[in-house]
């Protein structure tokens, strides 16, 4: 079976490493935590989602209307029901068992979504190699490093790596992971671009999701197409297969792809008590008594994309609070709203505030410090800038951790 002339490369705006889809027409996608999905509904699609075991999807109602989160089961009795959720209602549920579900997120039941729960530990193999791999497999997982990239991925020992051929003069490179429960194609370069009609859905890695298109074929099996985004200078993209319509196939690539790391940059400051990654290649500017992050810099424009950190006293306010009064000043605008998990405790994230360019901003405040987490550009017109802006998102909020910070790769 060809895959590789079947690859679906998608190019969208990276909102993961764990993400939130908004139920909207363009989803929104939000970094979620290793415990967890966060999930933003609202008035046009359910979206689906892939989790694992034991981990948490925490639904948002977005819309203006009443919505629901309800399994759909044939025997009449659900596993979850979030009851009547009002507009800004927060509804959470733990799966603790591998199973698929299709959910509706709506009072009148017209839309539905899919969640697959997949089993984490990867499969026994035959050789009896007392090594363990770093990502808790079993013994004989093996590693590929692309140093010059900055990515890392793990695959069992009996799969086999092949380099494809450059493409597009050499603009464009791959890799190809094989076994016989499918395969992972990785790719990287630029002029990585298309669409996903049926909408995104998060997909595990090792650090948190990533946007991917899931179609299952006329033959029952399950492709994901890796969303397009920027990784240091370079884009970076995939495909994921099964070979066959088994669980344990299924399960196997899940686990190959959930392994995919990238080499990022730290930030770290006992002064302020905090510590966070960005991707390589971005850089860190000297920003008042805190920092700034600033993507490369994009031939023919003055627009790029920045993450910058305000911090001051919190004036007994709570994070909510801040966020409703930012508001008052600017009524009428469409500004998305969800949660988000900064560093073991719950954010608020606005995300269209005005600016110079829209803003996406992250309130969070403790031990009566406001912080705020200031991305931009938001929906912005230039797709390179806006890319930028989500992968610097994805990167630090899911890596942010409170002083003492733990030892990083």
């Amino acid at each position: 079976m060809n895959h590789k002339r079947e690859l679906f490369i998608i190019g969208v705006v990276l909102i993961s490493t764990g993400l939130l889809i908004s139920c909207r027409s363009t989803p929104q996608i939000a970094t979620s935590s290793p415990s967890g999905v966060g999930v933003g509904i609202s008035d046009g699609l359910c979206p689906n989602v892939i989790i694992k075991v034991g981990q948490q999807i925490t639904w948002t109602n977005q819309g203006m209307r009443e919505h629901i989160v309800r399994d759909i089961t044939v025997e009449g009795k659900s596993q979850f029901d979030s009851g009547p959720l009002k507009s800004g209602d927060i509804f959470a549920f733990t799966f603790s068992q591998p199973q698929s579900y299709k959910y509706e997120c709506s009072a009148d039941g017209s839309l539905i979504g899919s969640i697959t729960v997949s089993v984490t530990p990867a499969p026994s193999v035959i050789d009896n190699s007392n090594q363990v791999s770093s990502s808790g497999n079993e013994p004989n997982w093996k590693k590929y490093t692309n140093e010059e990239v900055g990515f890392r991925i793990e695959y069992p020992s009996y799969w086999q790596v092949e380099d494809l051929p450059e493409e597009n003069q050499g603009q464009m490179h791959h890799i190809i992971l094989t076994g016989p429960e499918g395969g992972v194609e990785l790719i990287w370069g630029t002029g990585l671009g298309g669409a996903c009609p049926e909408g995104y859905q998060p997909i595990a890695v090792a650090k948190g999701n990533w946007p991917v298109c899931h179609i299952q074929k006329e033959d029952g099996t399950d492709q994901w197409s890796l969303a397009g985004q920027p990784v240091g200078e370079t884009d970076f993209s995939g495909l994921v297969y099964t070979n066959d319509t088994t669980d344990k196939s299924r399960e196997i690539v899940l686990q190959v792809i959930a392994t995919l790391s990238f080499s990022a940059e730290q930030f770290s400051s006992d002064q302020l008590g905090l510590c966070f990654s960005y991707p390589q290649g971005y850089s860190q500017i000297p920003y008042n008594d805190s920092v700034q992050i600033a993507a490369p810099d994009i031939p023919g424009s003055d627009v790029k994309g920045l993450f910058w950190l305000e911090i001051s006293g919190s004036d007994n306010r709570t994070a909510e609070e801040v966020a409703d009064q930012e508001l008052t000043y600017v009524p009428g605008l469409d500004v998305g709203r969800w949660i988000v998990e900064l560093g073991g405790e719950q954010a608020l994230v606005l995300d269209g505030m005005p600016g110079q360019e829209l803003q996406r901003r992250v309130y969070i405040v403790r031990e009566q410090i406001l912080y705020i987490l200031a991305f931009w550009p938001s929906r912005s017109e230039n797709k390179t800038a806006s890319d930028q802006m989500e992968s610097l998102y994805a990167a630090v909020t899911s890596s942010w951790e409170w002083s003492p910070c733990s030892a990083r790769e």
